[in-house]
């Protein structure tokens, strides 16, 4: 029995225009059972959309590595250890590789000739603009299975790949939002649209992936709706009432 749903946010709720149709709008508010969002955005701008929506609960950001509930407290991280942030950060500035970090719970964007980032606590490492070349250059270097979480993701407006670099995955935050909200994992409901939601899909007892999502996604999903911009997510959240 459905008792809650974890949406992604850009490519999935929202599409190009960054903004909420009215139909997904009203199809989120009008939905029975618990909803929250699940981005590698930082909680600052996902608890924007979380308010828009009227949505009152737990929200998983900073691409899993946070969960905080709707009045910005942090009920769950697993940051990147501090040597391993300092070196991935090192490496992707010395390369001038544009990036974006969760420093501190604030998304910092960096480009070559930009000041040095702050310190902090890092949740988020995102590699953006990479070539082919780049993309796999880093993947092979950071691949550290039980350590690292490494997830590509398409660029659209560029057509380039970026990589988000975590020390807990969509799949862990799922499965400690399970624990808080005190549901087994089988009620949980997962819509998504890129291969950062792989994880996602594997803990979730139902999968929604919308129609333009990646093949590795489509291949686990239940249920395969139109993309954001056709509002895929207001099909979405009408197919699963009938999970209730």
């Amino acid at each position: 029995m459905l008792k809650a749903c974890l949406i992604d946010l850009d490519g999935t709720l929202v599409g190009r225009s960054k903004e909420i149709s009215p139909r997904v709008l009203e199809a989120v508010r009008s939905a029975r059972f618990p909803i929250g969002l699940c981005s590698s955005r930082d909680a600052q701008h996902l608890l924007r959309f979380a308010s828009a929506l009227g949505l009152r609960g737990m929200h998983v950001c900073d691409g899993g590595g946070r969960i905080v509930s709707s009045d910005g407290v942090t009920r769950w991280k697993r940051p990147l250890p501090a040597a391993m942030a300092r070196d991935i950060l090192s490496v992707l500035q010395q390369q001038g590789i544009a990036l974006n970090a969760v420093i501190g719970g604030r998304g910092i964007p960096w480009e070559e000739g930009m000041a040095p980032l702050p310190k902090g606590e890092v949740t988020r490492i995102s590699a953006l603009q990479l070539s082919d070349g780049q993309l796999e250059e880093l993947k092979k270097r950071y691949l550290m299975p039980g350590t690292l979480c490494l997830a590509k993701f398409l660029q659209r407006s560029s057509g380039r790949w970026g990589l988000d670099l975590t020390a807990a995955s969509k799949g862990d935050a799922a499965e400690r939002y399970c624990r808080l909200m005190g549901i087994p994992r089988k009620d949980l409901a997962a819509i998504g649209d890129s291969y950062n939601d792989v994880p996602l899909f594997a803990v979730a007892g139902t999968r929604v992936a919308m129609g333009d999502a990646p093949e590795e996604l489509r291949a686990l999903a239940d249920y395969i709706v139109q993309t954001a911009e056709d509002d895929g997510v207001a099909e979405a959240l009408s197919l699963l009432r009938d999970e209730l």
